[in-house]
């Protein structure tokens, strides 16, 4: 059975949980405990723990999101191990092309997946998403220009999405 390592990365947002495998990155949860315990009994299905820390991912985990809140990074260079259903894999790959500073609906995803009738479906897995920022569910917004729905709580998004358009409002 694989193994996976734990440990966190604090941020301006709070500890992000971290969860590494032998492929990559397969979780960057914000500190929200329900979620975090969800998430790891779903992964123990297919993993066993690991106490060997993998340093070259990790340190470039914790290099690259230092850049990224301190210096404007909008592309994170690191191996990621996405676990999941095809579909949610599907549209996971599909929020890594959703360029940095930018927005799109739910239903802009569902027609770039080539189905516009599964906008609930997309945003379902859109809110499974176990690596959040890496993987920018962030920039996904309600057609009417809303922000809706994120695991971290809408005013991260709110700061991730201000931050990313220049409008900083994090405080170091």
């Amino acid at each position: 059975m694989p193994t996976i390592y734990y440990d966190e990365v604090p941020t301006p947002l709070g500890n992000m949980q971290v969860g590494i495998t032998e492929k990559g990155i397969c979780m960057f949860e914000f500190p929200i405990e329900e979620r975090i315990i969800g998430h790891k009994k779903k992964i123990s299905e297919t993993h066993t723990e690991s106490t060997t820390k993998p340093n070259n991912v990790f340190g470039a985990l914790k290099m690259q999101m230092n850049e990224y809140f301190e210096d404007g990074r909008s592309v994170f260079d690191l191996p990621i191990d996405l676990i999941g259903t095809e579909f949610q894999c599907q549209v996971w790959k599909s929020l890594l092309q959703v360029p940095f500073g930018k927005t799109i609906s739910y239903l802009e995803l569902a027609v770039q997946l080539g189905n516009p009738k599964s906008v609930r479906a997309v945003a379902q897995a859109n809110g499974q998403n176990r690596l959040p920022i890496i993987v920018p569910c962030h920039r996904i917004i309600a057609s009417n220009g809303k922000l809706t729905g994120y695991s971290g709580g809408l005013w991260r998004k709110e700061i991730l999405l201000s931050k990313e358009n220049g409008q900083s409002r994090l405080i170091f």
